[in-house]
C-alpha cells in the first residue's frame, strides 16, 4: 500500500505538468497514432455483432453530456451501444453492492484505489496486457504504476480532479479582496468583511454526510501531514495519534465551526445540487466541498460566472505552505464477469487516450485529461482545471485520502461530524468518538 501511496504522490506532479505544457514531452503527437486510441486492433478482430457495454462511474456531472462522449465512440465502434450509469459519489458504492448482490455486474466500472480495492479486486479483471498501449496514448509512468494492485494492473486513468473551496471573486473584490485566503486567520477576515457588506460568505451542503463529511473533507487534516501516508497506517495500526490534541484535527473543527457561523443555517438539511444552484446564482461568496467538476454546470445555469470564480484548497492552518488542495485521479476498470472482455478494455483505452474523448473532457466538461498527448491548455480546459493546474504546478495540492480510510471508519465519519454540527456533541466528544473509530478497527483486525 505504501508504494501505490507514494506513486500517487509523484502522480499529482506528473499531471501538473502534463496540465501546464500541453502536449508535453509528445511533441504533441495526437494520442490516435496508437492502439489506444480506440482503433486498435481488438476492434477490428471483432465481429459486426451488436454489443451493448454498461458503464458505471460516479460523475454524475456528466449525465447531461454524457449522450455526445457515446456517439463518439459509437461513430468509430458502429456495432458497440454504451449505457451509462452515473451516480453520485456519496451512493456508488452502496449501488455497486446491490449489483454485485444481484450478479449485475457493469462491463466496466469506477472503483477507488487502496481500500476499495480489498473489497473489489476479487470482482475485477487484470488489464496487464494494454498497458503498453496506455503508455503509447500518452499515459505517464507514474499513473501506469499507481494502477497496480498486488502485482496486477486494474486502473485506467481519464481525468484528475480537484476540490476545496470555490469563490466568486466579485464579491471579493468588492471588500477590497484581490486573492483566495492562504490562511484560517485571512479566511476569517474575509467572512468578517463580506458579512460587514451584506454579503452572505458561505453557501454550505451538510446534509451530505457521505460526500462531503466522510468522502471529501473526511481527511483533509491528515492529508496536510508530513507523512500524511504514514500517519494514516498508524492509525490503522491504532496507534494513539492524540486526536483529540492534534492542531490540524482542532483546525478542521474551526473550519467547520467558520463555515456554520458564516453560512446558511440550513446547512444540515441543504442538499449539494441546492447549494451549488445558490453558488452559481451568485447568492454567496464561498461554496464549501466543491471543485474543478462543476464548469458545465456553471456554464448551463450561469454562463457569466465563469469569468470570475475560482478554486482554491482549504486554508486550515495558518501556515500558508501546509494548505493544499485535495486530488483525486478518476478511473475505470473492467468487471471479471463481463461477457465482451476485448472490447471493454478497447473502451477503456479509448476513454484514457483517444483524441474524441479527452476533447470531451476538456471542451465539454472542463476536466483535466490524464493522457499527455491531449492539449490541456488553459482554454481547452477553462478556468476551474486550469486554476487547479496551477496549484499542482505550484506544489499546493495532495493526493485525497478518502481512497485509504477503511470502509468501517467512514461509515462512522459522517454521522459523528453531523452531531458535532447539530451541536449534539461537543469538540472533545467529537474527537474522542472519531479516534475510537480507528482503534476499534484496529482491534477487530489485529
Amino acid at each position: 500500500m505504501k508504494r501505490i501511496l507514494a506513486l500517487l504522490t509523484a502522480l499529482t506532479m506528473a499531471l501538473s505538468m502534463a496540465a501546464c505544457s500541453g502536449g508535453g514531452e509528445s511533441g504533441g503527437e495526437p494520442a490516435s497514432e496508437p492502439a489506444a486510441s480506440g482503433s486498435g486492433t481488438a476492434a477490428e478482430g471483432s465481429s459486426d455483432e451488436q454489443i451493448t457495454l454498461t458503464c458505471f462511474l460516479s460523475l454524475g456531472q456528466w449525465a447531461d453530456h454524457i449522450d455526445e462522449l457515446s456517439a463518439a465512440y459509437t461513430a468509430e465502434h458502429p456495432n458497440i451501444t454504451l449505457e451509462w450509469e452515473l451516480p453520485s459519489s456519496s451512493t456508488a458504492n452502496d449501488l455497486l453492492k446491490s449489483k454485485l448482490a444481484a450478479d449485475e455486474m457493469p462491463d466496466v466500472l469506477g472503483v477507488n484505489y487502496g481500500e476499495s480495492m480489498v473489497q473489489w479486486c476479487p470482482h475485477l479483471m487484470p488489464l496487464d496486457d494494454i498497458v503498453e498501449d496506455l503508455k503509447a496514448g500518452g499515459i505517464p509512468e507514474n499513473s501506469i504504476e499507481a494502477g497496480y494492485y498486488e502485482g496486477s494492473f486494474y486502473h485506467v486513468p481519464l481525468i484528475t480532479e480537484g476540490y476545496g473551496i470555490l469563490y466568486n471573486m466579485d464579491y471579493l473584490n468588492q471588500v477590497g479582496w484581490e486573492t483566495t485566503p492562504t490562511t484560517f486567520d485571512e479566511l476569517e477576515q474575509l467572512c468578517e468583511d463580506l458579512q460587514a457588506a451584506g454579503i452572505q460568505p458561505f453557501i454550505n451542503h451538510y446534509k451530505e454526510d457521505k460526500l462531503t463529511l466522510t468522502y471529501h473533507y473526511g481527511m483533509v487534516p491528515a492529508m496536510i501531514k508530513d507523512d500524511p501516508y504514514g500517519y494514516v497506517d498508524s492509525l490503522k495500526a491504532g496507534e494513539d495519534m492524540d486526536i483529540v490534541n492534534d492542531a490540524d484535527w482542532n483546525a478542521m473543527v474551526d473550519f467547520y465551526d467558520l463555515t456554520m457561523k458564516y453560512g446558511n443555517a440550513d446547512a444540515l438539511t441543504t442538499d449539494k445540487q441546492t447549494a451549488r444552484n445558490d453558488f452559481f446564482t451568485e447568492k454567496a461568496a464561498m461554496i464549501t466541498d466543491e471543485g474543478s467538476w462543476n464548469l458545465a454546470n456553471i456554464r448551463n445555469i450561469n454562463p457569466d460566472l465563469e469569468d470570475h470564480v475560482v478554486q482554491s484548497y482549504v486554508p486550515l492552518t495558518n501556515d500558508a505552505d501546509r494548505n493544499k488542495i485535495s486530488v483525486d485521479l478518476i478511473s475505470m476498470s473492467v468487471s471479471k464477469t463481463t461477457e465482451h472482455p476485448e472490447e471493454a478494455k478497447e473502451l477503456l483505452k479509448w476513454l484514457a487516450t483517444s483524441e474524441a474523448a479527452t476533447s470531451w473532457y476538456m471542451d465539454m466538461m472542463g476536466s483535466l485529461p490524464v493522457s499527455t498527448n491531449a492539449d490541456a491548455s488553459a482554454e481547452r480546459v477553462g478556468c476551474l482545471s486550469a486554476q487547479l493546474s496551477e496549484l499542482m504546478a505550484e506544489g499546493k495540492s495532495a493526493a485525497s485520502l478518502q481512497s485509504y480510510v477503511p470502509e468501517t471508519v467512514r461509515t462512522g465519519m459522517g454521522e459523528i461530524w453531523s452531531l458535532y454540527l447539530a451541536g449534539e456533541i461537543d469538540r472533545t466528544e467529537l474527537l474522542t468518538r472519531f479516534a475510537e473509530l480507528w482503534t476499534d478497527y484496529a482491534a477487530d483486525n489485529a
